[in-house]
């Protein structure tokens, strides 16, 4: 099993609130993670780190304890309780506020038989079958509010209210849409579905023939092209299943091979916001 991770800063930022980690455990597992920091809070670039280095915490605690028989977890409310627990305390310590932890937090593990896909949050999940086939989910937040986890950390309205059902209630929700692309790199849209507000998009299923997993930050939806335009001021924007072709035309997996492929892309166009991606097979 392999695992490699990249973020790149949006050239429209000062700062990367990016965030990428990967990692195999022991030889039996497999992990990567991706967070993006929301460009209107302050600090979110700490808050993506970290959201990041926790959720690699509990990762693999959950493959030491149960020898990797389970491997993702930051789907269950215990885990949760205590990611956030644990980055509430860390921003306490460092004197910042909490909306440093509004970030997105996507993460897939894996061991021999199963691999699991766990999302807070907007972003593209892209997963590559040994037939060249593709599936592809992405995921958008209603109105511009991603399903952050920091929302829980929202002390109750004078009615008693949570923050997240305030969010409910006035309609906020993630779309979940579902494409494929063959081995001719045609994409199809197959359908879409809603999620409740905080609700994160879970997928659970068996490894069989599929060679490879990315995650990337919706960052991935902001690539200009530079090929047509100056490279400096690039204004054509590209739609982003034109970057999924691109990213996901590997020709190995061994050593730093997303950067390899990212760097190799990155020579014709060019990113307009932070971009994770990352990949294990």
């Amino acid at each position: 099993m392999y695992s490699d991770s990249i973020y790149r800063i949006g050239s429209t930022h000062s700062v990367c609130e990016d965030y990428a980690l990967s990692g195999v455990y022991d030889k039996k597992a497999a992990w990567a993670i991706v967070s993006d920091g929301c460009s209107s809070s302050q600090n979110t670039d700490i808050g993506s780190r970290i959201l990041s280095q926790l959720g690699k915490k509990y990762i693999e605690s959950a493959c030491e304890q149960t020898d990797c028989r389970y491997t993702n977890l930051l789907d269950g409310v215990d885990t949760r309780y205590f990611l956030m627990e644990g980055a509430k305390k860390m921003c306490l310590a460092l004197g910042l506020p909490l909306f440093s932890l509004d970030a997105t937090l996507l993460s897939v593990a894996a061991n021999k038989d199963k691999y699991k896909v766990v999302c807070w949050g907007d972003g593209v999940v892209i997963t590559k079958f040994s037939d060249g086939m593709c599936h592809i989910i992405e995921l958008e937040s209603f109105d511009s509010y991603p399903s952050y986890l920091s929302y829980f950390l929202h002390d109750k309205n004078d009615l008693g209210i949570s923050k997240v059902e305030q969010m409910r209630n006035m309609g906020m929700h993630t779309e979940v849409r579902f494409f494929t692309m063959n081995q001719d790199k045609v994409v199809h849209f197959e359908r879409s579905y809603i999620l409740p507000f905080l609700e994160p998009y879970v997928s659970d299923v068996e490894v069989m023939d599929t060679e490879c997993v990315l995650l990337c930050s919706d960052g991935i939806q902001s690539f200009f092209d530079t090929e047509k335009n100056d490279f400096n001021n690039p204004t054509t924007p590209v739609n982003f299943m034109e970057v999924v072709k691109e990213l996901v035309d590997f020709k190995g997996f061994k050593g730093e091979f997303v950067a390899r492929r990212c760097n190799k892309m990155l020579k014709k166009l060019r990113i307009e916001t932070g971009i994770s991606t990352m990949i294990f097979q």
